[in-house]
């Protein structure tokens, strides 16, 4: 209970002292959820932030077995390339080696 200037017992509440009551529970709820999702998106920003190092990483990778792949092919076709060019020679030099032996 209150008391007005008269000394008189009161138990009206005013509007301004509801108004002012709502205001500052609202004011600590709402300062609480603020804090609440900004540790939440802080959270979420740091797991964007690894997720973005390990694309990176992946990204590094993936340029590296692109480079090793090109490598591999270009390896094989010179490979491809020796194994006629041998096979030829083998065949020009069985042909001379039955012309020497045969005279």
């Amino acid at each position: 209970m209150k008391k007005n200037k008269n000394n008189i017992d009161s138990d009206l509440v005013t509007k301004k002292y509801l108004d002012e009551k709502l205001r500052n529970s609202f004011d600590k709820n709402t300062s609480k959820i603020i804090k609440f999702l900004e540790m939440r998106f802080d959270s979420v920003d740091e797991k964007f932030e690894k997720i973005d190092k390990k694309l990176e990483m992946l990204d590094d990778i993936s340029k590296t077995l692109d480079w090793l792949a090109k490598d591999y092919r270009d390896l094989k076709d010179e490979n491809t390339v020796n194994s006629e060019q041998s096979r030829r020679l083998d065949d020009r030099v069985t042909t001379l080696e039955k012309r020497v032996f045969a005279s």
